[in-house]
């Protein structure tokens, strides 16, 4: 005579199915969907640094990124800079417009991994960079001074204001490794609560 299984064990195996289902989507959307989404991104990133002149305003910057943006391309006004974003793409091959102003005017322009404003991807078009003059580069060193030096690094540029970049990274990072411990847990007290059936 065969023993029926009790009803919790089949509700047991379907949670384990929704979880790796929900784990798989997870996974999906950090790999996969924002790697296409972002192939139009870049390339949109590209026409807007393109179409950008140095010394452009605030309004024409914003302006030229209206015009070229996608549906998933975000302005970040900061004080000095403005950051055009893309969505994150596991891996950090995302990339960001660094827009860096002085006096409401573009004085730089690049392209750069999401991961750190020194990191240049390979297929982006070269920096645009204004030429600074004696009397700027005392007043910008002066007040940078002490950043620039901590970074081991004496490049003319504002610090980094990335705090929300690792915001959205790390917290991706933490549902999915908080996802991934429950569903080794369940996996594991499932697998005693069948061993202890036995």
């Amino acid at each position: 005579m065969q023993e029926k299984r009790p009803v919790w064990v089949i509700i047991n195996a379907i949670l384990i199915i929704v979880i790796i289902l929900l784990a798989f989507f997870i996974i999906y959307d950090l790999f996969l969907r924002n790697r296409n989404i972002n192939l139009d991104n870049k390339r949109a990133l590209v026409t807007i640094m393109e179409n950008i002149k140095l010394g452009d305003s605030g309004a024409r910057v914003e302006e030229i990124f209206n015009h070229h943006k996608t549906d998933t391309l975000q302005l970040k006004k900061l004080e000095n800079e403005w950051l055009i974003t893309m969505p994150y793409e596991f891996g950090a091959t995302d990339c960001i417009l660094w827009v860096d102003f002085e006096n409401n005017k573009a004085v730089s322009l690049k392209i750069r991994l999401s991961d750190s404003k020194d990191m240049k991807p390979k297929e982006s078009p070269p920096d645009k960079i204004k030429e600074v003059t004696a009397s700027s580069f005392y007043l910008i060193s002066k007040s940078l001074y002490s950043s620039c030096f901590l970074e081991g690094d004496l490049i003319i540029m504002p610090v980094q204001k990335t705090s929300f970049i690792l915001t959205s990274l790390g917290l991706k990072v933490v549902i999915v490794a908080y996802v991934s411990y429950l569903i080794i847990r369940f996996i594991i007290w499932a697998l005693r609560s069948l061993k202890k059936m036995k």
